[in-house]
Formats: structure tokens, C-alpha cells, sequence
């Protein structure tokens, strides 16, 4: 199939695929003319692709990932180590997720809390959702990597 094509059925842009192409994801075939032409495995490498790419993996980590999927050449010794370093990454998306439900939580408590007196009572209710007070604006600590949210306080 040609470079249309398969971006139709995978929803990929042409250049996406030129670029898959060029970093060695994906392969085609030129025809006389010059024209690519791609194998059916590429829409299943051009979709695992682009699923890992929206779960934020690299492209280096892709291209080790891809010969241990179900459009690659099969699982060889290298796959364990690959299996074994995904399942680190899907492990520390699930902590992730558990603590930013955690959060999620206890800043509906608060706003729950809160709804007839939007008004920040005491510190220590304050400090029981990570909100910090520097100088009429409020910070809430969100994440274990110190991302937080700053606004103003509601009076």
C-alpha cells in the first residue's frame, strides 16, 4: 500500500510516517517511480506507534519495543529486558494515578467543604490539602515532582 493509504487507515499523517520511516520504526519498499510502498504489518507498527507515543514513550524505547509486539519479528532474549522496563513504566503510571485520585479527593473534600464559605478558615485546614499562603495567593501542592497550582485566595 502507498504512503495514502496508509496513513488513511491509521490515521497518521504522511509526514508521520516519512519521520516512522527515517528513525527506522517502519519500513517500505521504493517502487521505480518512487513511490513507498508499505507491507500490511505497517498499520499495526503505525498504530502501536502512535499508542506509545500518546503514553509519552520515547522513540528510542519504541524502536526496542516494537520487534517484542505482536507486528514484530517475534520475542527474543532482548524482549525480557524491554517486557521488564515497560512494566516499571506502567507501575509508576499507576502510583501516579493513585496519588493524583488522592489529590482529586481531598480537593473535592475541601471545595465540598467549602461551598457556602469560600473563605480559607485556619491554616491548619488549609495545610490538611497542601495549600500554602504567600501573600494573598494560595499554592496546592499536586504532585510528587513539586508541580503546583497558584491562584488567589477566595475572601
Amino acid at each position: 500500500m502507498r504512503i495514502g493509504e496508509l496513513s488513511e487507515l491509521t490515521g497518521a499523517s504522511a509526514r508521520s510516517l516519512r519521520h516512522y520511516e527515517k528513525l527506522g520504526l517502519i519500513s517500505s519498499m521504493r517502487e521505480p517511480n518512487g513511490y513507498r510502498e508499505y507491507g500490511a504489518d505497517a498499520v499495526q507498527a503505525v498504530q502501536t506507534i502512535k499508542e506509545l507515543l500518546q503514553l509519552g514513550f520515547p522513540t528510542t524505547l519504541i524502536a526496542q519495543i516494537l520487534p517484542c509486539t505482536n507486528g514484530g519479528p517475534g520475542p527474543s532474549d532482548d524482549c525480557g529486558v524491554v517486557l521488564r522496563r515497560v512494566a516499571e513504566i506502567r507501575d509508576d503510571m499507576e502510583a501516579k494515578a493513585r496519588q493524583l485520585t488522592t489529590t482529586s479527593e481531598l480537593l473535592t473534600r475541601f471545595l465540598n467543604g467549602n461551598e457556602t464559605h469560600p473563605r480559607l478558615t485556619s491554616d491548619a485546614q488549609a495545610n490538611s490539602i497542601g495549600v500554602r499562603d504567600f501573600g494573598g495567593r494560595a499554592t496546592v501542592a499536586t504532585g510528587s515532582r513539586g508541580r503546583q497550582e497558584t491562584g488567589p485566595i477566595l475572601t
